[in-house]
């Protein structure tokens, strides 16, 4: 079994349009150990890839 973190990339609109994730083997990682070491940076890399996919065009914005 394993202890799963998972972000959400979100389009311009702030709705979840993919995940980022990590997983660890729950027997050789405690659960407080595996959040305080995965969360943030997990947190970061999907906000990361989310303004870059925004900056880039790779998002379309839609017209009102």
């Amino acid at each position: 079994h394993g202890t799963t973190v998972i972000a959400f990339i979100e389009d311009p609109d702030g709705y979840p349009i993919a995940a980022v994730s990590v997983v660890a083997p729950s027997l050789r990682m405690p659960l407080e150990r595996f959040l305080k070491v995965a969360l943030g940076p997990v947190q970061d890399a999907a906000r990361t890839i989310s303004k870059a996919m925004q900056a880039g065009g790779a998002i379309a914005q839609q017209a009102a």
